[in-house]
């Protein structure tokens, strides 16, 4: 069984980070954002201390959102789940984003510790495309 801690997925991260990909990692209530990746301040338009202070802040972002915050924290308890949602950024981008999130689980392989995610964002004219 592969064990990684918060720091080796972090890392691992660095590596699939992209222009256009926000990579996360909140703990597994959801309350506490662990990692948010430096292209979060220029695809969603706020600071990365912003999301830490408040983690709900990125959802005030979102338009075109069919899932509420409670509901996206329940459906994000299952592994390899993708939540499509649109967000505008400060300077009045419109990004179509693809979110997946995945479960990380302790040593022992049962608990669940964390929720990571990397979600994939792609400029948009508007949001009827």
């Amino acid at each position: 069984m592969l064990h990684l801690t918060i720091q080796d997925i972090s890392d691992l991260f660095s590596k699939f980070e992209g222009d256009n990909n926000v990579l996360w990692i909140r703990d597994i209530t959801y309350k506490k954002q662990l990692y948010i990746s430096e292209n979060y301040q220029k695809l969603f338009g706020q600071t990365c201390e912003s999301l830490y202070e408040y983690p709900e802040s990125w959802s005030e972002r979102v338009v075109n959102l069919e899932l509420s915050s409670s509901d996206i924290k329940l459906v994000r308890k299952e592994s390899g789940i993708c939540v499509p949602y649109s967000v505008i950024s400060d300077s009045g981008e419109a990004y179509s984003v693809q979110d997946k999130s995945f479960i990380v689980y302790d040593k022992s392989g049962v608990e669940q510790v964390a929720v990571i995610g990397i979600a994939n964002c792609t400029r948009v004219n508007d949001f009827s495309n």
